[in-house]
């Protein structure tokens, strides 16, 4: 009998064991339920992540920035779509548009200012049906005497998967770089141009033939006529504000 009454005083723990077995496998089905892939509307989400985000802690001149969880911060990019991944991802993201012969197209990348960099291809510039890409760049090399303005990117063309070097269009396409007064703050604004990479160096826009550039400085609008594709970055000219003493004259 004592041997009985002390299997008996022990059911109460084992029950417990198995509510709690019970509570982690729902928890377990309700966890998996949530990850798994989810589709509709010819749109598909093959995987999820669940994570704790992020913000920053001040105090004493010091700032923490703190993430919880971010294993994966990163572009992944399919069908024209682009999704940006981590709290502190910062990159820029490539934009694109396919081009036609007959209807042209606009593309329009906007930066973390919120300005605008367009590039207009006007109808025949192309001769078949060409994906545009532009690829903003957070830094360039410098030309001696030039300050960075802000603004650098790489313009590619494709059909399809091919890559196109050296891609020459039948007429000009237009690119307008709007920039703001802290672009250019150190720089003499007059001197600011477009310029694209030439290997080992920088050649302003306008030095081939059928190409030229004009600066709006009353409105911060750098505009250009290209040709052709490769690197591009605005740059200027170094600048320093001068100060001059100011006399009085007693009468």
């Amino acid at each position: 009998m004592k041997q009985l009454h002390t299997s008996l005083a022990k059911v109460p723990n084992l029950r417990k064991v198995t509510m709690l077995m019970t509570l982690v496998a729902l928890l377990l089905l309700i966890l998996f339920a949530f990850v798994q892939a989810q589709s509709g509307g010819g749109y598909g989400l093959t995987w999820n992540t669940l994570g704790g985000g992020g913000g920053s802690n001040s105090g004493g001149g010091y700032t923490l920035n703190s993430t919880i969880g971010q294993p994966g911060a990163g572009v992944l990019s399919s069908g024209g779509y682009n999704l940006v991944g981590g709290f502190w991802w910062s990159e820029q993201v490539p934009v694109g548009i396919i081009v036609t012969p007959s209807l042209g197209g606009l593309l329009i990348f906007t930066d973390t200012q919120g300005l605008t960099t367009t590039v207009q291809v006007p109808p025949g510039a192309v001769t078949h049906t060409t994906e545009i890409t532009l690829t903003p760049l957070s830094t360039v090399p410098i030309s001696p005497g030039l300050s960075f303005a802000g603004h650098a990117f790489d313009l590619d063309a494709y059909w399809g998967e091919q890559h196109l070097i050296s891609f020459t269009f039948e007429t000009t396409v237009t690119v307008t770089i709007h920039y703001s007064d802290a672009d250019v703050k150190g720089i003499f604004e007059n001197s600011l141009k477009l310029y694209r990479w030439v290997t080992p160096t920088w050649e302003y826009v306008g030095a081939r033939p059928g190409e030229d550039q004009i600066l709006d400085t009353d409105n911060n609008v750098l505009e250009a006529w290209l040709r052709g594709f490769t690197r591009f970055s605005d740059q200027g000219a170094n600048g320093w504000d001068i100060y001059l003493p100011v006399v009085i004259r007693s009468e």
